[in-house]
């Protein structure tokens, strides 16, 4: 694998991550059960995690952290 695809596999998997870490975010805005929602905070912290590693990892391989998705106004 070349650098130049390096960096795009982890530029693109880092993109799908962010934005299934936000359409998280969003589900767990409308659970009104405590139990639901509490195991949506897990993932949701999960999720966190992984774009972390993948912004750090971004980085390391020489790549600005791209604009994600934006985020819907609620």
């Amino acid at each position: 694998m070349t650098p130049n695809e390096l960096q795009t596999l982890i530029r693109e998997f880092y993109l799908e991550r962010l934005a299934l870490l936000m359409q998280h975010e969003g589900a767990a805005r409308y659970m009104s059960d405590y139990d639901i929602n509490n195991a949506y905070q897990y993932v949701i912290a999960r999720e966190e995690t992984h774009v972390s590693w993948l912004q750090h990892a971004l980085l390391d391989v020489g790549v600005g952290v791209p604009a994600g998705p934006t985020r819907p106004e609620n």
